[in-house]
């Protein structure tokens, strides 16, 4: 689960909410099950211990989950709606269930452009629901290497509480642990200063570097080959067939397919996969 990608389009990683760290969670754990070609939402299954061994607790935050609304801007105005249509945990089965709401379809479904994507494993070990979303809105901008947010608007982005909005308050209980477990977790590198107009902190300036513009894609390749041969990389399935993937690397640097010892790539595709695991930096910060 955790080599699942996660794939947004970029007004839902703008859109306003808040959840706890086992919401959040379980809502990218679901988004992480979604393949690149499917035209329409499935059920989506997962395990109910991958997610939480207390299922009363587990219980508490998928009703809490249901409940929970979001806001997206939109071309001709807003849209509010929640993100599950249901959630039903199986206990023969061990199984949670989730349907994603259908006016979902055009923010996970079918995505071309404009989109965010990273590895589960960036964001799992993250304790606080905020460092999740920060990464989230930073990684988006992980090319131009900066980005720039209104105090006021980033705040209500974050649906930050009255008693964290002081600038003091904000730094402790949102900034601070946001840039310790982006740093120590992901595959990402911020900091951050505060924008002053005349006296008053006004904005929020963070810079971005990614982990992967640490080494060349040679070096990555490299590095692939010492350090997690016979590992999942990522989970996905092939786009062709549908057939499930467990991608993984040989000792003489092959990628292969772990469920199924016959599935062949050209060079070309290797090639252009190798490039897209470095662009994620997968396993450059989390062991695979």
């Amino acid at each position: 689960m955790k080599n699942s990608l996660v794939v947004k389009k970029n007004p839902l990683v703008e859109s306003k909410y808040k959840l706890n760290p086992l919401e959040i969670k379980i809502l990218l754990s679901v988004i992480g099950l979604i393949d690149k070609n499917d035209s329409d939402f499935w059920t989506y299954q997962l395990p109910a211990k991958d997610l939480e061994s207390d299922y009363k607790h587990l219980k508490r935050s998928c009703r809490s989950l249901m409940s929970k609304v979001f806001e997206i801007e939109t071309d001709t105005g807003w849209l509010i709606m929640s993100w599950f249509s249901s959630i039903e945990y199986k206990s023969n089965s061990g199984l949670i269930e989730c349907s994603f709401d259908p006016k979902l379809k055009p923010y996970l479904l079918q995505i071309k452009d404009n989109f965010t994507a990273y590895t589960l494993a960036s964001v799992l070990p993250m304790k606080s629901s905020y460092s999740i979303r920060i990464y989230e809105l930073l990684k988006q901008y992980e090319n131009i290497g900066s980005r720039v947010f209104n105090l006021d608007e980033l705040q209500d982005l974050l649906k930050v509480p009255v008693s964290y909005r002081v600038w003091r308050d904000f730094v402790k209980r949102v900034l601070e642990p946001a840039k310790k477990e982006i740093n120590q977790h992901s595959d990402i590198k911020i900091s951050y200063d505060p924008v002053k107009t005349g006296r008053k902190i006004t904005a929020v300036s963070f810079k971005i570097a990614s982990i992967s513009s640490e080494m060349t894609f040679k070096q990555y390749k490299a590095f692939l080959r010492s350090k997690c041969v016979g590992k999942t990389l990522v989970e996905t399935k092939d786009k062709d067939t549908g057939e499930k993937i467990e991608l993984s690397i040989s000792e003489n640097g092959l990628l292969y397919n772990k469920l199924n010892p016959d599935w062949k790539l050209t060079k070309k595709r290797a090639e252009r996969i190798y490039k897209d695991l470095y662009r994620l930096g997968v396993c450059l910060k989390s062991p695979c």
